[in-house]
């Protein structure tokens, strides 16, 4: 089942770089298959970050090990992190972002 992807694309061709930055939550069903030709930056969904410290966790946990793990990922949310988003979940992924990168690298 292919999911559409809202992307911005950098490419530089004769520099041998081509990358994405996802604008909405990756389906890991329609990344994948593309292997470590396709080079993204993003992927976790920046509302998560006004829920709980739970749901940060489960989005991190979630999408992130897997993209790591093909390469030519940086995990970042989607965008810019918004003033009424609270320190405390903002740190909150931080915290769990550095968990998970450590623990897949």
């Amino acid at each position: 089942m292919p999911a559409e992807i809202i992307a911005e694309t950098w490419a530089m061709p004769q520099r041998g770089v081509s990358l994405r930055r996802g604008e909405q939550v990756l389906l890991l069903v329609s990344v994948l298959p593309f292997g470590r030709d396709l080079r993204l930056i993003g992927g976790v969904d920046l509302d998560v970050l006004l829920q709980s410290k739970r749901d940060i966790t489960r989005e991190i946990e979630s999408k992130v090990p897997p993209l790591l793990q093909r390469g030519g990922y940086i995990p970042v949310v989607d965008g810019r992190v918004r003033a009424n988003v609270p320190l405390e979940n903002y740190l909150h992924y931080r915290q769990v972002l550095q968990q998970v990168t450590h623990a897949v690298g």
